[in-house]
């Protein structure tokens, strides 16, 4: 691609790259770019490429109480079993007791290795990852259960006292799906929660 006009003179900026670039892009996702040009009058630019479905969570109304969220949960998602990767007892302990208020079966994992094995043995609706833990980060832990059979759409939320965007960009890296700050706000959390598990995300009931 190029301008027709060359001179340092014409009228419309650019070199015509960004279509070269455009095409190599397109290909690789899987499609092709063409145009319909009529010298005077314009022209039209087209591009396909296969993208794959992004999982959104259910939206909120902004008028629901941290009590509504709690009763929806109780009503929609009781019985759902979740895991939770944290490795101070006292968070597990707290988390676990919200959790299983509102009817949610919850497992816990002390580190990161751990939480990758009971995400391989089970299945799980929701996983709660703790971010810095010992013997594995819960950054690794999610890269590794992205990675197997069955767990690339599962909800992961990373639960952290790191609150900086760059910390939220390398969550989302990692392939979870969301972010919570420590000190964990009870309410906060049971937003989150309900909005994962009432998420399109294709999500695993427990047997």
């Amino acid at each position: 691609f190029e301008q027709a006009d060359s001179s340092s003179t014409r009228a419309y900026g650019g070199t015509g790259l960004g279509l070269a670039i455009t095409k190599r892009i397109v290909e690789m996702m899987g499609g092709t770019v063409g145009f319909e040009s009529v010298e005077g009058q314009g022209s039209t630019f087209w591009l396909t490429a296969r993208l794959g479905k992004v999982a959104q969570p259910a939206p909120l109304l902004a008028n629901e109480s941290a009590g509504d969220i709690e009763a929806l949960l109780r009503i929609q998602h009781a019985g759902k079993r979740i895991l939770m990767a944290d490795d101070e007892p006292i968070n597990q302990e707290i988390t676990r007791g919200l959790l299983e208020d509102v009817g949610l079966i919850v497992d816990a994992a002390d580190d990161g290795a751990e939480a990758l094995r009971m995400a391989r043995e089970n299945n799980y609706s929701l996983i709660l990852m703790d971010m810095q833990m010992p013997k594995m980060s819960g950054v690794d832990a999610s890269l590794n259960i992205r990675k197997l059979p069955g767990r690339a759409d599962v909800p992961i939320v990373a639960m952290t006292a790191n609150a900086f965007t760059e910390d939220r960009e390398k969550c989302l890296a990692a392939g979870m799906n969301d972010f919570i700050t420590k000190p964990v706000d009870p309410e906060v959390m049971f937003r989150v929660v309900y909005r994962w598990l009432s998420s399109n995300a294709p999500t695993s009931n427990p047997d």
